[in-house]
């Protein structure tokens, strides 16, 4: 048995009715590889952050806690410096990878800038 469009009033047809909507099957499996298309890269981004963190602090962290243990003597709480000291080393990592970055570009873009020159210099005009 064919289903044919609906007929409204003037001859023209209900293209809405002559649509079948999707099963619910369909629709949860549409929305759940959507969702796991969406969750993998977050995941995996959270993932590497967390190893970079990891790694920034390794060698920072007591760094910080030399820092922060005469600020926070009198705390008991032993979970507090932890973080607080994750979060210095976080700190200086990120400061550290700037200064690094600066003379970075300030050495090889000396270096870089010399070469351009040198090269301008010497061409035959």
């Amino acid at each position: 048995m064919s289903e044919t469009p609906s007929q409204l009033p003037g001859g023209k047809v209900d293209a809405t009715a002559a649509r079948k909507r999707p099963g619910v099957g369909r629709h949860l499996r549409s929305a759940m590889i959507t969702g796991l298309l969406t969750l993998i890269p977050l995941f995996v981004t959270l993932y590497i952050l967390q190893i970079f963190f990891s790694f920034l602090t390794k060698y920072t962290q007591p760094l910080a806690k030399v820092i922060l243990t005469p600020l926070y003597a009198k705390t008991p709480s032993e979970a507090l410096v932890d973080w607080a000291a994750s979060a210095l080393a976080l700190v200086i990592s990120i400061v550290l990878i700037y200064v690094m970055g600066l003379l970075g570009n300030f050495v090889v873009g000396r270096r870089l800038l010399d070469a351009v020159e040198h090269f301008i210099e010497n061409l035959p005009l």
